[in-house]
């Protein structure tokens, strides 16, 4: 790993820069964005040699979009050409590959995009809707989460080799790099469980079970494991979740931060209210996470760090709508069921005044 020591940044008008981390030090990256023409999704490679973006060009008149990399200076880009502008990038451990996934019709397309071949040519190699991956320590292959229940690898020359076809109620699945193994919920009946698969060929084996649905981030270490239940969707918050098969009762908060030692095998409740997201710290002994808050009638975020004993309350701050749009769709979620409960208060009230009746559930028909 590189030792470079910046923090990149994607500024409003869609530029990218990076700074020193006492905000010193600007280097611009690009410095052309405009309404015609910006940048999204910045992100470092493993190795901190270069970092990638998308761009979206609309000075032709045609909306043209490009998955580019450059070296940390700004220098030796490569332009790769996608049918569709890229929502999400994803280096591969040796910082060679930018996997990313872009939107088509009906579907989602995951690619590939080879820096060290020549950097201009973008490969879709899986389609399906919604797509989770992680990279495969090798940088050949993925393990990806298609559709519902569709658990497979997919290699960078395409070709498929499907695991399980009745998966559990998650999203992402993780690769743990340093001891190759998977993490992974299935379903078997009415049961799910959270998995561990060792790469080896030694089997699996059940970390939890669950209802409603997880999601999940191992520790760099391998020893603790941070999940936060979800309701039975996967995706809101429904207060239907359960977690068994810990030496410990936890308590029934759908979306609360729970810290599992693997090697203990013990359960420990780090939040009493939700979560949007949460990560590890690159050594595995810190656990940054972010909890909504309600200030002035407006949804504000606050980070915490949590350091193995107790949480560091950061600032609060206001989420941008490029923030939600690009970074934090659980954020953007719940400002938008908040502003749906809005509108349909504001329906009855205006009804009720009009003397009209009606079921809160027909106001969105």
């Amino acid at each position: 790993m590189q030792a470079v020591d910046r923090i990149l940044v994607l500024s409003e008008p869609g530029d990218v820069f990076t700074v020193r981390p006492d905000g010193d030090g600007r280097l611009d990256i690009t410095a052309d964005s405009s309404e015609a023409r910006w940048r999204r999704q910045p992100v470092w490679s493993p190795t901190a040699e270069r970092i990638a973006w998308v761009e979206i060009d609309g000075r032709s008149g045609v909306a043209t979009s490009a998955l580019v990399t450059a070296r940390v200076d700004g220098s030796e880009p490569t332009y790769a050409s996608t049918d569709a502008p890229a929502f999400f990038t994803y280096w591969n451990p040796a910082g060679s590959i930018v996997a990313y996934l872009a939107p088509e019709v009906a579907a989602i397309q995951m690619g590939v995009v080879d820096v060290t071949a020549t950097g201009d040519v973008a490969t879709p190699l899986a389609h399906g809707q919604p797509f989770y991956f992680c990279w495969a320590p090798d940088g050949r292959r993925v393990f990806s989460h298609i559709g519902v229940e569709l658990l497979s690898y997919v290699s960078i020359d395409g070709s498929q080799s499907p695991l399980v076809e009745s998966s559990g109620m998650f999203l992402t699945p993780q690769w743990d790099l340093e001891r190759d193994r998977l993490l992974y919920a299935v379903r078997a009946r009415t049961a799910q469980s959270l998995v561990v698969d060792q790469q080896d060929g030694s089997g699996c084996r059940e970390l939890l079970s669950f209802e409603g649905g997880i999601r999940f981030r191992l520790s760099s270490n391998g020893r603790l494991l941070a999940y936060r239940l979800t309701g039975g969707s996967g995706e809101e918050d429904d207060g239907s979740s359960l977690v068994t098969g810990t030496r410990d009762v936890l308590p029934a908060i759908t979306g609360a931060l729970v810290i599992h030692d693997l090697v203990d095998d013990r359960a420990q409740p780090l939040t009493t209210e939700p979560v949007t997201s949460f990560f590890w710290s690159p050594d595995g002994k810190s656990l940054l996470y972010m909890v909504p808050e309600q200030i002035g009638g407006q949804l504000w975020l606050r980070w915490y760090v949590w350091d193995g004993a107790r949480s560091l309350q950061l600032d609060s701050f206001l989420p941008t709508l490029m923030y939600m749009r690009d970074y934090d769709a659980v954020v953007a979620r719940q400002l938008a069921l908040r502003l749906r409960g809005h509108r349909q208060a504001r329906r009855e009230r205006d009804l009720g005044a009009g003397g009209g009746r009606r079921r809160a559930a027909d106001l969105n028909r």
